[in-house]
């Protein structure tokens, strides 16, 4: 009666992996390395059954990113990030049913492979009008603030899969805007001089090596009316100057009855281009208000 014999497995062909040694046997396995996020690397094998079977092929202690390809005679690799390491130990050998083959035995090592930040918005605080996807140019995040806020924010989401610690950078940042890379955000503290609309800049991370996707921003900043300022500057022809102008220390002087060009001069200034008039609470008669 006819016997069983046991097939054959022997190494063929290792495409995409480097760092190829050894034999296959126990205590000298083939050694090899692939770069995480490889989806190439692959082992070819010769498999042979003097009966005519088709044997298959199964691995033990086989880590999850080794796939078997019975139908091409093959195992894959697809390791991710996280199976970064060395002296991964597997071993594989063939069945036909009845009988195992020789086994073949791997040690194999994973080497990371940087892989670039990822950078989405969070939160958007104490700014209006938030609209776009910040994805495009033409579709940035749009929003509105007013001038002289301090507390406007937008907060991002940041990733580094690799443990790096990504810096944020814009371009084309206006000057009121604030990198904070301590707590993942960009902080808004635009003046009166920062108003106008289409503002835009954009924003990115950088691991040291790769940069995030770029998020774009359009922002408008709004006039918020800010009082004028109204000092003392002169006082010719009166005498006996004294005092800050304060209640309760207020400005003392003295006059002259039948004295026609004494006067208090000021110093006015308003922000935002506006003309302030002067205004005096119980004024007398003998006082004129000179607003050119």
């Amino acid at each position: 009666s006819a016997v069983d014999d046991a097939p054959t497995l022997a190494h063929l062909a290792h495409p995409n992996v480097t760092g190829w040694g050894g034999d296959g046997q126990n205590g000298t396995p083939y050694t090899f390395t692939v770069a995480e996020d490889t989806s190439n690397g692959e082992i070819t094998f010769t498999i042979g059954d003097e009966e005519g079977g088709s044997p298959a092929i199964s691995c033990a202690s086989k880590p999850t990113w080794v796939s078997i390809d019975d139908a091409n005679d093959k195992i894959t690799f697809a390791p991710g990030n996280g199976d970064v390491g060395t002296n991964i130990t597997f071993n594989c050998k063939v069945n036909d049913g009845n009988s195992d083959s020789n086994i073949l035995y791997f040690s194999a090592t994973v080497t990371n492979v940087n892989d670039a930040p990822t950078f989405s918005h969070n939160a958007h605080a104490n700014v209006t009008g938030w609209g776009g996807d910040g994805m495009a140019v033409g579709t940035p995040f749009t929003f509105t603030i007013a001038e002289d806020s301090t507390n406007g924010e937008v907060t991002f989401t940041i990733g580094d899969i690799d443990g790096d610690d990504p810096a944020i950078s814009c371009a084309s940042k206006p000057d009121w805007v604030t990198i904070d890379d301590a707590n993942d955000k960009i902080t808004f503290a635009p003046d009166n001089g920062d108003v106008g609309a289409g503002i835009a800049f954009n924003c990115k991370v950088n691991d040291g090596v790769a940069d995030s996707s770029v998020i774009y921003f359009s922002a408008t900043v709004t006039n918020v009316n800010d009082a004028p300022t109204f000092t003392h500057n002169s006082h010719p022809n009166v005498s006996g100057w004294g005092g800050d102008g304060q209640s309760g220390t207020p400005y003392t002087f003295t006059v002259a009855e039948d004295t026609t060009n004494g006067e208090i001069v000021f110093n006015i200034a308003d922000d935002d281009g506006d003309t302030p008039t002067i205004g005096c609470a119980s004024k007398p008669t003998w006082v004129a208000i000179d607003d050119a």
